[in-house]
């Protein structure tokens, strides 16, 4: 088959809707769903499929990643693409840096802190809820001047319909656990001293 031809129209064996139905099945035997499929043409056809953990905030292990994109390609090479000749298959899991589209994104990302574009104003802050309808977030307002802490503000609520964009800020999720992790130390110390005496 020429790579060059290759169709991503409906009824076509690569199009993205007739590889998620053909695939669905292992995927989800696995715990997990297809969050996207995308076919790039080339010398060779690259076939992209993203899965995901449809709850929770835990990342896809990797070896249950290895174990889905073997039964991925047996099931594709002994059905669907049989007979559509060399392919290149990469599965894997969300980046961190994806955009935030739909509820179950917002659900999986509680805890970090994202970027939000909304209708009437940009703001940065942790998710502490997230449910179908909008999350509950505290906006984190930043520090006036270098050296000094930023301030988290009293949590609000804002709705996935005034939401225009979201993802998130992964250098402040990062930040941020690391002060949790620093000031819950401190909170130990005097403790420990105290015994200690």
């Amino acid at each position: 088959m020429s790579a060059h031809n290759v169709s991503t129209h409906e009824g076509s064996p690569w199009s993205p809707q007739a590889i998620t139905e053909a695939i669905e099945p292992v995927v989800s035997q696995a715990g997990l769903i297809v969050e996207d499929v995308t076919v790039k043409g080339g010398d060779t056809p690259t076939l992209q499929i993203i899965v995901d953990l449809p709850t929770g905030t835990d990342a896809v292990e990797l070896d249950v990643l290895a174990e889905v994109s073997q039964q991925v390609g047996e099931v594709l090479d002994e059905g669907l693409l049989a007979s559509s000749g060399a392919y290149e298959l990469e599965v894997s899991s969300p980046g961190a840096t994806r955009p935030l589209t739909q509820p179950r994104h917002f659900q999986r990302n509680v805890g970090r802190v994202i970027r939000v574009v909304g209708e009437n104003e940009d703001f940065t802050g942790t998710v502490l809820e997230a449910d179908d309808a909008g999350i509950v977030i505290a906006p984190i307002k930043p520090a006036p001047k270098k050296g000094m802490k930023d301030k988290v503000l009293d949590p609000v609520r804002r709705e996935y319909a005034d939401i225009r964009r979201a993802k998130v800020d992964i250098e402040a999720t990062a930040a941020a656990r690391l002060a949790a992790a620093q000031a819950a130390e401190e909170a130990a110390e005097p403790g420990l001293t105290g015994e200690e005496a």
